[in-house]
């Protein structure tokens, strides 16, 4: 019988391997007397009788050879030599022939395979394997995968590259009779250096500072083992379309899964065109965040995503009884946030709680409000969101509240008749309709400290205010007051209004108050770089290498800017996420020769896709405004807090 021989050889070639630590297909062939083209099957069909029997693997690499590895004794594995040619069990011991059949065809799914070979290999009768055929053709039907009888060739699987993939993929994850992953990756891509691409992804978590369960991070080994197997072979057969693209390009995972792809391209000699990085994009988000079914597109993600959002603003808005509906802004800002939020809970990416006692106090109404939807966050994502993750919400749902009120107001202090006071007061609400509130008091019952909240104070009584918001009126100089009433709510237009110095939602995710660093104390530019990179890293956002990159360009280039700002940058391959960090010094230091600077933003930005180059370009056109004059500058620099510079950057 074949497999009695193929018994032997094993034994043999067992034995051969016991005897050598390294060897070649061609040194096995002289020992053992076969060709050097049969020898390599057999080699194979030692590999498989050893991972099916747990007892190790036969390990392959170009230009070395062929070795055992093994965590048995050998005496262990002499024992199974001994009883080999006494047992006339496949090498695939007991495993149910339905499970065989599947593997079998999953492994041979384009050289073919017949029946009676089929029916030699797992032990059955010519017709038994043909009823197995009919419950596994069900099975591949799920994949939309047809077995198909070739004349000569036997039966081959049709199927679309992407249906092969995630059959492939569930079969190894679901194998029934305790084999280990990597033991039938083993089996289907023999040689393989399977620990090597665990590394890239362990390198790439630990940059990104996440950690992932077991089971995503074996979808990724089986589909990255694939892609380095059949990249080559299956170019043209993945394929998204723009749209597809342009949704995926959003989501974090796509930056994380481009990082993986490019470290394979790099360690394997591959090159895994775009689809495939698409696809590894796709199918991190379908095995673990939102796919419902594994052909749903990339559009349907952002459906969910976009009613959860709305859910959040409605449920949000009727508890504080704010209507919310028509605040494009917020949506659009909760929809860009809300993306990594859930890849940082789903991978345990956590922030460091810092800001949270702040967010509870000074915003414990808003805070409360929004502690409701972590409810909606588990029932959409199976998720548990932290109260870190929660606050930065709450600061969303604040700037919109407090982008939504706009109560000019001014308080009159006057030691005039009724008349002129009535007379000044309705001159200049007319001229002035946004005013929302005019306070005329008297001059005895003045006092700055109860009028800290107004915007403008008129000064009707000669007591020569000193504070920037006075203006002197009087009845005689009521032309010139409203000039200055006029220049001062250009001010305050300019101030909160200004659109040429707001940043675009889509930059909104840019900014991160844990990266906004007020009152440095340095002393050389390095140290502030090296500060404000290891924020970035700290988080996840960069690796450990984008620090040097960074000065390295510092000593290549300029990066002050003048009016005492510096814009350093460093490598974008270096970069996890895209971010900006803020350092502001107390004392401005020595930056390019005489050039001192005490505002610092260090670009963390990408341009890697289509959506990244949008958002970097929209960023520096804003940027331009937002640091074109001395006074904007100061503005920046008289924030009290990480907090209130994080809400100004996204109001």
């Amino acid at each position: 019988m074949e497999n009695r021989k193929d018994m032997i050889y094993i034994k043999k070639i067992l034995q051969f391997f016991l005897e050598n630590k390294t060897t070649t297909s061609y040194e096995l062939a002289k020992h053992i007397g076969l060709s050097e083209k049969t020898m390599r099957s057999k080699i194979d069909l030692v590999h498989d009788y050893l991972v099916h029997n747990n007892l190790g693997r036969i390990n392959r690499k170009p230009r070395v050879g062929y070795w055992l590895e093994t965590e048995r004794s050998y005496q262990e594995i002499n024992s199974y030599l001994h009883n080999i040619t006494e047992n006339e069990k496949t090498v695939f011991g007991n495993i149910d022939s339905t499970y065989m059949l599947i593997k079998i065809l999953l492994k041979n799914d384009q050289n073919g395979v017949s029946m009676e070979k089929i029916a030699d290999t797992i032990y059955v009768s010519l017709p038994t394997a043909h009823k197995e055929r009919k419950i596994v053709e069900k099975w591949f039907e799920n994949y939309n995968i047809n077995m198909e009888s070739v004349r000569n060739t036997g039966i081959v699987l049709q199927y679309k590259e992407i249906s092969y993939r995630i059959a492939l993929k569930d079969f190894i994850l679901n194998e029934p009779h305790g084999m280990n992953v990597d033991d039938l990756i083993s089996y289907y891509f023999p040689g393989l250096d399977i620990q090597g691409v665990k590394d890239i992804i362990l390198d790439v978590e630990n940059e990104w500072n996440l950690k992932m369960g077991d089971k995503l991070f074996n979808e990724l080994l089986i589909y990255l083992c694939i892609l380095i197997i059949r990249a080559d072979q299956s170019k043209g057969q993945i394929a998204f379309d723009q749209e597809e693209k342009r949704v995926l390009q959003k989501y974090n995972e796509y930056s994380f899964g481009n990082s993986i792809c490019t470290k394979v391209s790099m360690k394997f000699g591959v090159n895994p065109n775009e689809e495939e990085c698409f696809f590894i994009t796709k199918q991190i988000l379908a095995g673990s965040i939102i796919l419902d079914h594994p052909e749903e597109t990339a559009r349907s993600y952002d459906d969910k995503l976009q009613n959860f959002v709305h859910e959040i603003i409605s449920t949000v808005g009727n508890i504080l009884n704010i209507d919310f509906s028509e605040d494009e802004l917020l949506e659009e800002g909760l929809l860009q946030h809300v993306r990594p939020l859930i890849f940082r809970a789903r991978y345990g990416k956590v922030t460091d709680g810092s800001l949270i006692n702040m967010i509870k106090k000074e915003y414990k109404h808003v805070y409360r409000a929004v502690w409701s939807i972590s409810v909606l966050i588990e029932e959409y994502y199976d998720i548990q969101i932290s109260e870190d993750e929660l606050g930065y919400i709450v600061l969303y749902f604040q700037a919109a509240i407090e982008r939504n009120q706009h109560p000019l107001k001014i308080v009159m202090v006057s030691t005039l008749a009724t008349a002129h006071n009535h007379l000044i007061i309705e001159k200049i609400r007319k001229i002035f309709r946004s005013i929302n509130e005019l306070v005329l008091i008297p001059k005895h019952q003045y006092k700055q400290e109860d009028y800290k909240e107004f915007d403008i104070i008129l000064d009707a009584a000669g007591i020569e205010i000193d504070d920037s918001r006075a203006i002197s009126v009087s009845i005689f100089t009521i032309d010139q007051c409203i000039n200055n009433i006029n220049a001062r709510m250009t001010r305050l237009k300019l101030e909160s209004t200004d659109t040429n110095e707001k940043f675009d939602v889509k930059c909104h995710q840019l900014f991160d108050p844990e990266l906004i660093h007020l009152g440095l104390e340095f002393k050389q530019k390095e140290d502030v770089i090296r500060h404000l990179c290891s924020a970035l890293v700290q988080k996840g956002y960069a690796t450990d290498s984008y620090v040097n990159t960074v000065l390295e360009r510092e000593n290549a280039t300029l990066t002050s800017i003048g009016n005492g700002v510096a814009i350093p940058h460093g490598n974008q391959n270096l970069i996890n996420e895209a971010k900006v960090v803020i350092g502001i010094l107390n004392t401005p230091i020595t930056w390019n020769d005489e050039d001192q600077v005490d505002v610092v933003f260090l670009l963390a930005v990408k341009m890697n896709s289509e959506e990244e180059i949008e958002k970097t370009k929209l960023f520096y056109k804003q940027y331009i405004s937002l640091v074109e004059t001395d006074e904007k500058i100061q503005k920046l620099k008289n924030m009290n807090s990480n907090i209130d510079l994080y809400k100004y950057l996204i109001r």
